[in-house]
């Protein structure tokens, strides 16, 4: 496991009661599944290999399962962070009546957390599975993916070294304020983070609008094109590596020329897909993006490797043709 990744997670007593509450609050039982799933950040420090989080922020609710954080969703967790001078080391979401597993989807929806949080974790909770008798791993669980560079296909690492630390005031106010709910037979206060409009769109599925509809597929046809430019990049890499490979009548000049334009044009599309990150807010495509560049840049290595192994060959022949002639001579 690599060392920017955490072993052990650490969270104090009003933290995990946070999402506890976020994630009963939109959970109904005789809707099961079909209950809204919630989301939020944490946030806390790292301390060697310990991630403590000291605190939790709901931020949303949605009725489509498995969304990945949108644009809205980082914006109100950058501005939380901004304003109160925070870290944020992870973020939570809810799989009501299902169970805390992390599914492919949830790999590629952290895998676009981490792209903007890296080294962050990704926390599990299925409100329905709290009740008497469950234990912490039956309803709440947390995950990473220590190898980022394989991007959602990094196989998921468990946390299962987890602890609740109590702090006496935190523990004070949240009986307080859970016995006050109960009291009012109300629903609960409205979190920090929420607003009042996340609420009243609850049982709303959104249309996406026509104008975003174009926007998507633009987006995709865009993203194409940048796969397909770096397929055909693959091709003259092909003719160069059988070349140097087979060394046999080799024009040195030749082989340089074509290494030096294939370099070239690897430089300039690699820059194009960086550009088009920076103009993409879209998480899906974002991730599609960052696999077309981290292939292209496999083969820009491959390409350098090559370079070099030429260099290092056309030194040696030249080093043997110098010593061959002072040999004549």
């Amino acid at each position: 496991m690599p060392d920017s990744a955490p072993k052990k997670i650490t969270f104090t007593y009003s933290a995990i009661l946070t999402v506890i509450r976020h994630s009963l609050r939109f959970s109904h039982p005789e809707k099961g599944t079909h209950s809204p799933e919630v989301k939020g950040i944490l946030t806390g420090e790292k301390r060697g290999d310990t991630l403590i989080v000291t605190g939790a922020v709901p931020i949303s609710h949605t009725d489509v399962q498995e969304s990945p954080p949108d644009d809205e969703f980082f914006r109100e967790a950058e501005d939380y962070r901004n304003a109160h001078g925070v870290s944020i080391v992870g973020w939570y979401h809810s799989h009501p009546g299902t169970g805390p597993f992390f599914t492919r989807k949830d790999r590629l929806n952290h895998f676009g957390f981490i792209s903007r949080y890296l080294g962050t974790v990704s926390l599990l909770i299925d409100p329905l599975k709290i009740g008497a008798g469950a234990q912490f791993g039956d309803y709440l669980r947390v995950f990473v993916l220590p190898h980022t560079n394989m991007g959602a296909d990094s196989p998921a690492l468990e946390l299962r070294n987890i602890t609740v630390r109590a702090d006496f005031g935190d523990v004070v106010e949240s009986v307080v304020e859970m016995l006050s709910l109960e009291r009012s037979h109300g629903v609960p206060i409205k979190e920090e983070g929420e607003e009042l409009k996340k609420q009243l769109r609850a049982k709303k599925v959104e249309k996406v609008p026509a104008k975003k509809k174009k926007a998507a597929q633009s987006e995709m046809e865009v993203i194409d094109r940048l796969a397909d430019s770096v397929l055909r990049l693959k091709v003259p890499l092909a003719k160069i590596k059988k070349k140097v490979d087979s060394h046999t009548g080799l024009d040195i000049s030749g082989i340089t020329k074509e290494m030096k334009a294939l370099k070239l044009r690897q430089i300039t599309l690699y820059e194009k897909i960086n550009r088009r990150i920076n103009r993409t807010s879209n998480i899906q495509a974002r991730i599609a993006l960052y696999r077309i560049r981290d292939s292209l840049g496999q083969d820009m290595r491959r390409l350098d490797n090559l370079i070099n192994e030429q260099y290092i060959n056309t030194l040696a022949e030249l080093t043997r043709e110098g010593i061959a002639g002072e040999k004549k001579e």
